[in-house]
């Protein structure tokens, strides 16, 4: 994942509104979006195990092509349908983005962010992780 550069002062902001940001333990594909509209980040552009609704299609046509009807069903059963993208398993079936791909991604841009930081920057950051832990 790529995120744009920020300048330091940017970097920083944006750190603290993903701290700001709860993910509840419902999050689906709209947290999602959420986290990457922080950073104009195009949510395809996460992780390769991002798909879309074609890729879902395309992947349950082949399953009845193949005669595997319970495959294609179980695909379709087992994902909510309304979403707007999914994730790959390990074994490449669709499920649904939950809290838990929310709250890695969130991590994963924070630590991008925080190459961004110079050294009066970071002292804030550390500031600012520091009052975190403090609040627990």
């Amino acid at each position: 994942m790529r995120i744009k550069n920020f300048t330091s002062e940017d970097a920083l902001e944006k750190i603290q509104e993903l701290l700001d940001m709860d993910i509840p333990e419902y999050a689906n594909d709209d947290e999602y979006k959420k986290i990457c509209d922080v950073v104009e980040l195009d949510y395809y552009d996460t992780c390769d195990e991002v798909i879309d609704e074609e890729y879902l299609k395309s992947r349950a046509k082949q399953l009845i092509d193949d005669d595997w009807l319970n495959a294609a069903r179980n695909l379709l059963a087992d994902i909510d349908l309304s979403a707007s993208f999914w994730i790959l398993d390990g074994n490449g079936w669709a499920r649904d983005v939950d809290a838990a791909d929310c709250q890695y991604l969130k991590d994963e841009i924070i630590r991008d962010l925080v190459d961004m930081l110079d050294d009066e920057d970071m002292e804030k950051y550390n500031d600012m992780m520091e009052g975190v832990a403090n609040s627990d």
